[in-house]
């Protein structure tokens, strides 16, 4: 079990509150994805969204072969995303694209572990949260200390941003490895 302090940075680095990051981490965690891999792929989800965003072709078409334009992407936080995402890919119905596109979205290893995950769709997702609720294993945001919110994943592009940000040396690695800093 992770430390209140570790919930709040963690949360804190993936731009979701206390709870959300809970949620999501149980529920990821019942297909083998461990926080870090989690970090990673909210980090993953955000740059190519980003960079779709900035104009690269690569990252437009894959993003319009889950039937979502550049315009759905745009100001999204990466909880927005992730949601948007595991619901295009529940939608595709031929599995051979759906797992390419989420191989090149998340990545190989990624995509196999929260693949399962993913195709459940948003709804799946939420009743994997409230699952979380039901067994009592999440903390009342007033049990987590709240941090300053000095780090906003809008503001990503910013390498001195994720520099100057309130994480551990080792979540500012993490961000800044995968957002290629």
């Amino acid at each position: 079990a992770e430390s209140t302090k570790e919930i709040e940075r963690q949360a804190q680095a993936l731009g979701l509150t206390t709870t959300a990051y809970q949620e999501l981490l149980y529920a990821s965690g019942k297909y083998g994805v461990e926080a870090g891999d989690l970090m990673d792929v909210f980090g993953q989800i955000t740059q190519l969204a980003s960079e779709a965003g900035r104009g690269n072709v690569a990252y437009i078409e894959t993003f319009k072969q889950l039937g979502i334009s550049v315009d759905q992407l745009a100001g999204k936080n990466p909880e927005q995303l992730f949601t948007m995402l595991a619901e295009a890919l529940a939608q595709t119905e031929d599995a051979t694209t759906r797992l390419a596109l989420a191989s090149s979205i998340l990545g190989e290893d990624s995509a196999k572990k929260l693949g399962p995950m993913l195709m459940k769709g948003a709804a799946g997702i939420a009743e994997l949260r409230q699952e979380a609720h039901r067994l009592g294993i999440i903390m009342d945001e007033e049990a987590i200390p709240e941090r300053d919110p000095a780090f906003r994943w809008e503001d990503v592009g910013d390498p001195t941003t994720v520099r100057d940000a309130p994480l551990t040396e080792e979540e500012r690695r993490a961000v800044a490895g995968v957002l290629g800093f």
